[in-house]
């Protein structure tokens, strides 16, 4: 939450920090398979969204810190520490400032 309020400051203070930063990025759309560890998953009416527990480094100076999707998540998943490999579109997280993987497939172990 913390995390946040630091992100969303320093872009309502610097707004070009945030297009400078997106220049960094990959293109939204563009497809990778990632694998980390679950730090902490939340289920939604429309989806869900795993917190994954160190940041990857999807291209020089540009994160990736959520997968999320609207496909069926396996229980493997559901808990901290789990290892998973997800494939999908890279997006553009405006709130956490940071990529985000939609996925279309998910396994964990």
């Amino acid at each position: 939450m913390l995390r946040n309020a630091i992100v969303l400051a320093l872009f309502t203070l610097f707004p070009t920090l945030d297009s400078a930063w997106a220049y960094q990025c990959p293109s939204e759309g563009e497809y990778r398979t990632l694998s980390a560890n679950v730090d902490d998953w939340q289920l939604y009416d429309s989806g869900w969204e795993i917190l994954i527990q160190s940041d990857i480094d999807v291209q020089e100076d540009c994160w990736l810190a959520i997968v999320g999707g609207k496909i069926y998540l396996p229980p493997n998943c559901m808990r901290n520490g789990a290892y998973f490999t997800a494939s999908g579109r890279l997006e553009y997280d405006d709130i956490m400032g940071d990529m985000m993987l939609y996925a279309d497939s998910i396994s964990c172990q």
